[in-house]
């Protein structure tokens, strides 16, 4: 009887669990995209700046000048999706904190050159527009030219994927993050990975960019496509608050420059996912829908919470009424007092009435006084429940006590029942 008394509560229970990560699920829709390759049914998507162009299914971030043994010199370009992203917002108007999106963006790139190390090198970047400075090939990796390097105006964040080594670069096959210029706050070599950016065999590389608007934080992560498993640990990881440095819509996209030789800078493959943060209106009514979930749950844990006392107590009160009436009909069992009358006998059980205490409970003096007759001088015993088991000891002791007569037994006079014995 006890098992299907608390079987609703398990049920409940379950209920509960399984409605509580939905309340605690991303609240924002995710915006994805994939392009397995690149043609001319999509290219209405993209922006392309200076030479960049689609050709043979992949994003010519440079132009493919491999038909010249030297290729044509310093290049530049850009190829941006053409979709806005609000990547961060204020709470409130008069709020400093913000919410920021996050996001996380696969390619594969292919960085071959002709062997000449005059050449730069790739990068996937944030950019405000579709603009790409004038003069922002060989080092500058079309992300900013020699007047605008380090100027906040930038407002672009990029990962490079860097094939050219600069008075301020680690080596000539590196991964760096670089905020408003080409000189990088965060750099991790390949070379030690045994990756090398400009293979003689022209493989082509995975680059996994993720970022967790949350934490304010970025995760890089490169192998080559032909081994195509990501790494456990990223090449590179950085603390960074994109909201600092780029404005609240922007772009995604690629950039590349050439030096002095050619260099094949491609994208072959692109899948991108993105937080979108809801506009004023739909962030109030989300923040609604939210508010009223979670006081629809305090209410039912609330009802969930009245259901278990009222179960509980109903049970308790079952178990009173079957332990009463195994009492009774114990074999030459005395009629019952009052558990009040035993209390007032005992002085309210007082300590200093005990006589003792056993294994069920503890023994206590008392006079027992009824109108009409004679007080009656006892020993009390006090039952205190604990388990079924100890309450079903108890009753046999009742029993076998009630059967006993001997000059050094106190005889069983009266029994009661109320919580405790």
């Amino acid at each position: 009887m006890a098992s299907r008394e608390r079987k609703p509560i398990i049920l409940s229970s379950s209920f509960l669990l399984l409605l509580l990560p939905t309340l605690a699920a991303n609240p924002y829709s995710i915006w994805s995209q994939s392009f397995d390759s690149f043609n001319y049914s999509v290219i209405s998507e993209f922006a392309f700046l200076h030479n960049a162009t689609i050709n043979q299914g992949v994003l010519l971030v440079t132009p493919d000048n491999f038909g010249n043994s030297l290729g044509e010199p310093y290049q530049s370009g850009r190829v941006m999706l053409k979709k806005p992203f609000r990547l961060w917002k204020n709470k409130s108007s008069s709020a400093s904190s913000k919410t920021v999106a996050s996001f996380n963006s696969t390619f594969v790139f292919n960085t071959f050159r002709l062997g000449r190390p005059e050449s730069e090198g790739l990068a996937f970047m944030i950019a405000l527009d579709f603009e790409i400075p004038t003069n922002s090939d060989g080092q500058w990796l079309g992300l900013t030219n020699s007047t605008l390097d380090t100027n906040p105006v930038n407002q672009f964040i990029a990962i490079e994927f860097d094939t050219a080594k600069q008075s301020f670069d680690p080596d000539d096959n590196h991964v760096g993050v670089v905020v408003n210029s080409v000189i990088s706050i965060k750099t991790a070599s390949l070379t030690p990975l045994g990756l090398n950016l400009t293979e003689e065999n022209g493989a082509s590389f995975i680059a996994w960019v993720e970022y967790d608007g949350s934490n304010r934080s970025i995760k890089v992560f490169v192998e080559k496509e032909a081994k195509g498993v990501k790494p456990e640990t990223p090449v590179l990881s950085y603390d960074i608050d994109v909201s600092k440095y780029i404005s609240e819509t922007s772009y995604f996209g690629f950039s590349a420059s050439t030096g002095e030789s050619a260099e094949l800078n491609c994208v072959l493959k692109w899948e991108i996912s993105v937080d979108e943060l809801p506009e004023g209106a739909s962030w109030i009514k989300r923040g609604m829908v939210i508010g009223i979930s979670c006081f629809f749950v305090l209410i039912f844990i609330g009802l969930l919470g009245i259901f278990i006392h009222r179960r509980r107590k109903r049970f308790v009160k079952i178990e009173e009424r079957s332990f009463k009436s195994t009492l009774k009909r114990l074999p030459g069992m005395p009629r019952e007092f009052g558990f009040g009358e035993l209390k007032e006998a005992t002085g309210g059980f007082a300590e200093e009435l005990k006589l003792g205490q056993g294994g069920f409970g503890s023994v206590y003096r008392g006079v027992l006084k009824r109108e009409g007759e004679q007080e009656m001088v006892m020993a009390v015993k006090k039952f205190s429940r604990e388990a079924t088991q100890g309450r079903n000891d108890f009753l046999a002791e009742l029993s076998v006590i009630n059967r006993l007569r001997h000059k050094n037994l106190v005889k069983l006079q009266v029994s009661a029942n109320r919580n405790s014995l």
